[in-house]
């Protein structure tokens, strides 16, 4: 029997309201723990988030964008494209959650 995976897709169904540093960059750390909630709330329990690392030393400028990487339990990772809403650290991201569903290689 075969088992059908669902491909998942995480938007920042609203924009997240992170705050800027006051050095006006984009406070990463904030939105590296967003990011880990939302990826394992939409994957429903399929995915436990290891870490997520975003680039450190970002402005706050709406229309930039930056990637960050999401790693998983298992080993497995994938990437999470940005995309700064306004000036004022507000972000949406987007990320294809299927390779931290493939099975383990241990």
């Amino acid at each position: 029997m075969h088992s059908r995976r669902r491909l998942f897709v995480v938007p920042g169904a609203a924009a997240l309201v992170l705050g800027i540093a006051a050095c006006g960059n984009v406070d990463t750390d904030k939105i590296e723990d967003e990011i880990t909630k939302q990826v394992e709330e939409q994957a429903q329990g399929q995915v436990k988030v290891k870490s997520v690392k975003c680039p450190d030393d970002v402005k706050a400028e709406k229309g930039s964008r930056f990637t960050c990487t999401i790693t998983a339990a298992s080993g497995a990772t994938t990437k999470a494209q940005v995309v700064q809403q306004d000036d004022d650290g507000n972000v949406r991201f987007t990320a294809n959650l299927l390779p931290l569903l493939a099975p383990s290689n241990k």
